[in-house]
């Protein structure tokens, strides 16, 4: 596996035989996983367990507790959606799940919106207000 050509490759990584093990913090050194334990940004230092580069399955990088976007903050960006820049930012969540590992697969993103019906019940009587989808 290239890893590119840069100094200290840093991973988050499991052990291939144990998925459900906490991820471990690794310095990626030729084709060994070198277990560190510390802060990272900071200081990391090594464990001494070390581990097969092919026998390991790297994790993303970060494992956030949230992510915080910003929708059509560039110009070209929204004029690729058919809009033009906010006047003030607008600001989404995704899900910390949407983060993903170098070997994880990514599912398409929907093209559009599934569709729904919503129904409302007043004073006893049913409400349809779905309409049907042209």
């Amino acid at each position: 596996m290239d890893l590119g050509g840069i100094g200290m490759k840093l991973c988050r990584f499991r052990s291939s035989e144990s998925t459900g093990e906490p991820a471990r913090y690794g310095i990626v050194e030729a084709d060994r996983v070198h277990e560190a334990r510390g802060e990272w940004p900071g200081s990391l230092e090594r464990t001494g367990q070390t581990w097969p580069l092919d026998a390991v399955q790297l994790l993303a990088p970060v494992a956030p507790s949230k992510i915080v976007c910003v929708a059509r903050n560039y110009q070209k960006h929204a004029a690729e959606l058919g809009n033009t820049v906010p006047a003030e930012p607008l600001i989404f969540l995704k899900a910390p799940s949407s983060v993903i590992g170098p070997s994880d697969s990514a599912l398409p993103a929907r093209r559009s919106p599934p569709r729904s019906r919503s129904v409302g019940i007043d004073e006893g009587r049913r409400h349809d207000t779905a309409r049907a989808a042209p």
